[in-house]
Formats: structure tokens, sequence, C-alpha cells
């Protein structure tokens, strides 16, 4: 189940294993998938007419349903 984070204005990952990056919708939008070592997978969709970003964990940890969890920083 998808949670998506709408603009989010910083977004900083660590230990990312591999980035997949598609154009969509004949080069109007942007798809990245974001696959870490620990098996996480996130999405992130860009595009539209006034420049959305769409960014959502993909994975099946219930635990991991809000921004603060997607967006982990280590101090």
């Amino acid at each position: 189940m998808s949670h998506f984070v709408k603009n989010p204005d910083e977004i900083i990952l660590e230990d990312v294993k591999m980035v997949h990056y598609e154009t969509m919708e004949e080069g109007r939008a942007v798809w990245l998938g974001i696959y870490m070592n620990d098996g996480k997978m996130y999405h992130m969709n860009i595009g539209g007419e006034n420049l959305y970003v769409n960014y959502s964990y993909e994975g099946n940890d219930k635990n991991i349903t809000e921004w603060a969890k997607l967006n982990e920083r280590k101090v």
C-alpha cells in the first residue's frame, strides 16, 4: 500500500543499492524506483504542468506510514 508524500522539500537517502529511472507520458513525467540495501523500496514521480513530486514507500512494513519514517536521517 502506497503512502505518498506530496512535494517534499528535501529527500536524503543513504545505503542505496539501485535507482531505476524512466520517463513517462511522452516526456512529461519522470518515475524513479529507489531500492535500498536493506530491501526497502521507494517510488518517486516528478512531472506535470506545475511540477509535482510524489514520494512513497512501497514495501510491506506496516510501521513505515508517515513522512518522518520515510525520511529518517542518521545524526
